[in-house]
């Protein structure tokens, strides 16, 4: 299943994704290592960080890569001397 976003919908989940992680991250600390479910917590929304940020990278270079083979370099304009 493939879900599309926005930038703008991306942004938002990723800032979300990354302000709860801190605070499970707070807890943990707050807890004195006791919350071992919240240090899980943050590592699952870093994990979720992660993936969405590697797509929307990949998505960005194949989307470069295709307009640069789009390119006919026997249309570039030449440099006579």
């Amino acid at each position: 299943m493939k879900i599309e976003f926005t930038n703008d919908e991306l942004s938002t989940i990723m800032v979300a994704l990354d302000n709860y992680r801190s605070r499970m991250d707070d807890e943990f600390a707050a807890s004195g290592g006791i919350d071992w479910i919240a240090q899980e917590e943050a590592g699952s929304a870093e994990w979720c960080w992660q993936k969405i940020y590697n797509e929307k990278t990949e998505a960005d270079f194949a989307a470069k890569a295709e307009r640069i083979s789009k390119v006919d370099p026997f249309g570039l304009p030449t440099w006579e001397i």
